[in-house]
């Protein structure tokens, strides 16, 4: 499901949409497109990395060149909306340290004494787990549960893919956690948009997470997808000014 909220972009919301709906429907000018077909162009590499077909999958989720700029900063957009809410709804107060982006400033242990959210770091383990590092782990130590959260942005056909691959990435930090606070339940909820908004699974993931209000789960997607949605209009953007 692709879905637009009103007003998600500003100053100029009607063509920034517009753009959404190019890409959406692989009509952005991009070299690839000019190249099949507008036949005006030989040179269909991507102009950032030169490494492969400049389409919009490749511009919005694979291009080596944007990796640590807009796909990052997109990535952070998303995660600083997830922690926001995550706290709202379990009544933990923000902290004036804590900002946007997630990675370059703010707390990464935040929380009371029986909720524990940690941002953004390397969680000690018994045994060997190789990916140890999710975007966010919620302790509810009053409910004996623990949640891990991974955000990511991915190519619209890949959505499923990516869904299933983050929840496989993270199932043994599980069960290490499990492990390690006897009698807590553990859960892997991966948080997986596609780059142009498709919602996919996340509606039921954060409603089966057992950390958001009933009534907040819609505010929650609609947040993250705003910011997924600037993040990728803002990629095209210099990408296609390059």
């Amino acid at each position: 499901m692709s879905i637009i909220p009103s007003k998600w972009y500003r100053p100029n919301p009607l063509a920034h949409g517009l753009m959404v709906f190019e890409a959406q429907d692989n009509a952005t000018r991009t070299r690839a497109r000019e190249g099949r077909i507008y036949k005006t162009r030989e040179d269909q590499l991507c102009r950032a990395c030169h490494e492969r077909e400049e389409m919009v999958g490749h511009i919005l989720a694979g291009c080596v060149f944007h990796q640590f700029r807009g796909i990052k900063t997109r990535h952070d957009r998303a995660l600083y909306v997830l922690v926001r809410e995550i706290l709202l709804g379990l009544g933990v107060p923000l902290p004036a340290t804590y900002r946007y982006p997630c990675g370059q400033a703010g707390a990464r242990t935040l929380g009371t004494g029986s909720v524990t959210v940690v941002v953004d770091t390397v969680i000690q383990t018994r045994g060997r787990v190789m990916e140890n590092r999710p975007d966010v782990v919620v302790y509810q130590h009053a409910a004996k549960c623990i949640e891990i959260f991974e955000v990511a942005c991915a190519y619209e056909p890949c959505l499923l893919e990516r869904d299933i691959e983050k929840r496989r990435k993270y199932l043994p930090l599980a069960t290490d956690l499990a492990r390690q606070f006897e009698g807590y339940r553990t859960r892997v909820t991966p948080v997986v948009m596609g780059d142009l908004g498709t919602v996919g699974r996340i509606r039921t993931h954060l409603t089966e997470a057992g950390v958001f209000w009933q009534d907040q789960v819609d505010r929650v997607v609609c947040g993250i997808l705003r910011q997924v949605l600037c993040g990728s209009v803002d990629l095209l953007t210099k990408h296609l000014l390059l």
